[in-house]
């Protein structure tokens, strides 16, 4: 049986429940299921665990319920790197912690098989110098970035093969200047060329 995990999402007297890192819907799990290094006081929400998953009564349930090791537990994973994109709608920027989240932009990209699909990212999905390079306005609709996709694992579960996209934004997205489009590979000047192209006869 594989070993999956997640956290600790809430606990009853004798028994709680797992948020799992790739799985729709969160797992029961009995007290009874603990590994032998792991003690019922220890169980508290927020706990990464590892465990493995079986079928009882027709239900998916945890077993053999132990402590994580420390950086398993990702419910987001990155998916593709260094992909080539073309901002159709910008992002509004949030100025400071505690401000509310700002509305997301949109990127279209070029998928596997070459077939146009569009990702979205927030403010805080900016690197660092293009985070700074967006308080001069230069970030906006038209801009070409380079950035790196992330999967929710959750998301992609529930979606099934139905939804090959489902729970996935952009990361790490960072601006592309004109100078370094001069810099681009073939392959990638080729995709820069064609979403030129696709924004002029299509619209998001």
């Amino acid at each position: 049986m594989q070993t999956e995990y997640g956290t600790v999402h809430s606990v009853r007297k004798h028994f709680g429940f797992i948020k799992p890192c790739s799985r729709r819907l969160d797992l029961y799990f009995h007290f009874s299921s603990l590994d032998a290094s792991l003690s019922p006081e220890d169980v508290q929400p927020g706990l990464e665990v590892q465990f493995v998953v079986v079928t009882e009564g027709g239900k998916a349930c945890a077993k053999q319920v132990a402590q994580a090791p420390a950086g398993a537990v990702h419910y987001e994973a990155v998916t593709q790197q260094q992909v080539l994109g073309h901002v159709l709608t910008a992002p509004t920027f949030t100025h400071g912690p505690g401000q509310p989240a700002g509305s997301a932009g949109v990127i279209r990209f070029f998928a596997q098989g070459d077939k146009p699909a569009h990702v979205t990212f927030r403010s805080q999905d900016l690197s660092d110098s293009s985070r700074a390079a967006a308080g001069d306005a230069q970030l906006k609709a038209g801009a070409f970035v380079m950035f790196d996709v992330s999967t929710d694992n959750r998301a992609s579960a529930a979606s099934g093969q139905a939804g090959a996209r489902a729970g996935q934004r952009a990361v790490n997205v960072q601006l592309l200047t004109r100078e370094a489009l001069q810099y681009l590979q073939p392959e990638q000047r080729r995709q820069q060329l064609a979403l030129e192209l696709l924004q002029a006869v299509v619209q998001p």
